[in-house]
């Protein structure tokens, strides 16, 4: 079964109506950008690259994401082994979630950096259990099958998912994955929720700090908005901005975050798989020192 099969085509009144709203809302907010940028409150580009501090991040940033891109070469791995296939994705994703963290850092629309750091640092705690446990793979599969059955359990009531159960049989395929779930808590593999994912790796401190406070920006909560859109004048005005970022060092604080964990797994699988990668350190040490340099 692939995703594809899962989104029925877009033929009902609810998703018309979907549609028109997205149209409506892209005519404001164009209309809404135009009349920020006649009266000069905004530039046509991002400020970003304007402040020293993101720019030394961003800059070394791309250096450090192309040299961990070109080393991933030298990882050797067996197809065959599904921890080697899973810790060889996870970096994938993690090095693929930093490029366009620094992709969105560049231009104005770097409210999205934070977003992505979040599946990032998930990424890296995942990582980072797995290469001290092999066997933490089946923490990961126990985790997809509990989703991938909500959707299942969900489909006879969902007018989204209408018409899966004519393509597939859903109750023999629903009895294959609870057994294969139940399998995993018979032996204590089940799913592990976030926090105690983290504190496995003692990374809890990260996960009551650095964490939460990215859960903010994903979800959109007051916090997040404020700091995105909303900013004081001397005149006492509040101005609200579309477009760019009103805090350019925590941009730079953001960058640097996602830098820092790539090369944490650019480390970890570089060691679990014994490439003998040694420019991993130096990249790391330069790191640290643009980070105390701040």
């Amino acid at each position: 079964m692939t995703i594809g099969e899962l989104i029925p085509k877009a033929e009902s009144w609810e998703a018309l109506f979907g549609a028109l709203a997205a149209l409506l809302l892209g005519v404001l907010a164009t209309w809404w950008t135009n009349q920020r940028r006649t009266q000069q409150n905004v530039q046509p580009e991002s400020d970003n690259e304007f402040d020293p501090e993101a720019a030394k991040q961003i800059e070394f940033g791309d250096r450090a994401l192309s040299d961990v891109v070109n080393a991933m070469p030298m990882i050797r791995f067996d197809i065959d082994n599904l921890a080697h296939v899973y810790a060889v994705s996870l970096h994938a994703s993690i090095v693929q979630l930093c490029g366009g963290c620094l992709a969105l850092a560049k231009t104005e629309h770097s409210a999205g950096v934070p977003i992505l750091l979040r599946s990032l640092y998930e990424a890296v705690v995942d990582l980072d259990n797995l290469v001290r446990d092999p066997d933490y793979r089946e923490r990961m599969e126990a985790a997809n099958l509990v989703q991938f059955l909500k959707v299942l359990e969900a489909s006879p009531s969902n007018p989204l998912l209408a018409g899966l159960a004519e393509r597939h049989d859903l109750v023999a395929l629903k009895t294959e994955l609870s057994s294969q779930l139940e399998d995993l808590h018979s032996r204590r593999r089940g799913q592990m929720d976030f926090r105690a994912r983290c504190e496995a790796v003692s990374r809890g401190n990260e996960y009551k700090s650095i964490y939460l406070l990215l859960c903010l920006d994903a979800h959109n909560n007051v916090t997040s908005l404020f700091d995105r859109h909303l900013s004081g004048r001397e005149s006492g005005q509040v101005e609200v901005s579309v477009f760019g970022d009103g805090n350019p060092v925590g941009l730079a604080t953001r960058v640097s975050m996602g830098v820092g964990w790539m090369l944490q797994s650019a480390e970890f699988v570089h060691g679990a798989f014994h490439t003998g990668y040694a420019g991993i350190a130096q990249l790391q040490k330069q790191h640290t020192d643009l980070r105390k340099a701040r």
